[in-house]
Parts: C-alpha cells; sequence; structure tokens
C-alpha cells in the first residue's frame, strides 16, 4: 500500500473546544495555586499583589453563592421572579383580563367589566352560568375606555361563579372587546412559569394582571 507523504506530514486539525472562554472559580484557584508553586524562593511574589489576588478570589466565591441564591429562590417559587412579584400583591385590588367572575350574596365579589378600543353603538353582554346564559344585558352608545358593570346588573342571580362575553359594532361593524375583572388578591401559588392568583373561588395567572393598585385607592 502507497502512503502520501504529504498526508503523513500533515499536522492534525485541533478540535473545537465547547469550555467557555470565561475564567470560572476553579480555574482562578489552580492558576493562583501554581503561581505560587513556581515563584522563584529567592524573589517570591509581593505581599501586596498576593493579598489583591485573593481579594478577587474571594469576590469570585461571593458572586457564585449569589447566583446560586438566586437560583434557589427561582426554583423553590416556582414561577421565578414573577412568584415573588405575585406574593407582593396580596391584599392588593387588581384589575386583570378574565372572562369569568364571582358573585357573592351581597354582589360581585370580583366585579367584571369590558374595554372598548372605539366608540361603539351598541353592546350586548351575555352572563352564563355552566355553558347557560342566564342574563343578557345592552348598552347604546358606549365611547371608548373601560366600563364596569354595576352590581343592579345581577340582581337576583345566585352566588357562584359566572363567565361574561362581551359584544359590541360600531359604525363599520364588529368592534375588539376586551373582558376584565377587578378584585382583591387572597393569595399567591407558585405553579410552573406563571405565578397563580387567587381571588376568592378564581384563580388566574399573574400574567393577566394589568393593573394594581392599593384595595383603600379604589374609587369604586
Amino acid at each position: 500500500m502507497e502512503i502520501d507523504p504529504l498526508a503523513a506530514l500533515a499536522l492534525p486539525t485541533p478540535e473545537t473546544t465547547s469550555a467557555s472562554d470565561e475564567l470560572g472559580r476553579d480555574e482562578f484557584l489552580n492558576m493562583l495555586i501554581a503561581q505560587l508553586e513556581n515563584q522563584d524562593p529567592l524573589n517570591p511574589q509581593d505581599a501586596t499583589e498576593f493579598t489583591a489576588q485573593l481579594a478577587q478570589f474571594s469576590s469570585l466565591e461571593q458572586l457564585f453563592k449569589i447566583d446560586a441564591g438566586i437560583q434557589g429562590l427561582q426554583s423553590g417559587l416556582g414561577g421565578g421572579l414573577d412568584g415573588l412579584t405575585a406574593a407582593s400583591l396580596l391584599g392588593r385590588e387588581v384589575l386583570l383580563e378574565s372572562s369569568r367572575f364571582e358573585l357573592g350574596t351581597q354582589g360581585a365579589t370580583t366585579r367584571p367589566a369590558f374595554e372598548l378600543e372605539q366608540d361603539a353603538e351598541r353592546v350586548t353582554i351575555e352572563i352564563l352560568q355552566n355553558d347557560e346564559v342566564v342574563r343578557e344585558i345592552n348598552f347604546e352608545n358606549r365611547a371608548a375606555g373601560l366600563h364596569p358593570l354595576s352590581d343592579q346588573m345581577f340582581g337576583g342571580l345566585a352566588p357562584g361563579l359566572y363567565d361574561f362575553k362581551v359584544r359590541a359594532t360600531g359604525e363599520a361593524g364588529p368592534l375588539f372587546t376586551r373582558q376584565l375583572i377587578r378584585g382583591i388578591v387572597d393569595a399567591a401559588v407558585p405553579q410552573g412559569g406563571d405565578a397563580q392568583l387567587s381571588l376568592g373561588q378564581l384563580t388566574t395567572p399573574y400574567s393577566a394582571v394589568r393593573e394594581i393598585r392599593l384595595a383603600s385607592e379604589s374609587g369604586e
């Protein structure tokens, strides 16, 4: 078998490394030890410079601890930093996107509302329970903006959970509407990547929150 002399003299191609180019904790410590082992006994390293290197290593160690602490906090909350933020909402009033609300014995415990992006000539709201329409509410000539529904609109309905659907039309036809509820947060439950808020019997994701304010600031 013939051997290609050029191939025999060819240098091996260096493999691409997947290691990070950043200096890690272990690499820094190994370099510091190697520096001490290989220094000239007759000309040892300057004490001030060595102290500065030890301070750098101490700072690096603290950064690793801080990072580990943050990772542990995120893992424990389940919802990450969103879970921590959600916990700070306890006792606060929130406005959030939802098509479900709760009626109590004294009226709505989570007050429904709808938002119009444009002026509407007619708005129809269907109140449903177990997928059945139990009440229909109609409005004429509603301006763009947020429109809360009052307790008087739900008189005679039994306490419980309800859904509502909003349809609006303008001069050019159907309009986009947004269904919202306002209520007090009484629990925050870490769950997956998005913490869950509890408002009475309702549970909704933290990501649905549109507005936060103190309950005492509510003018309703």
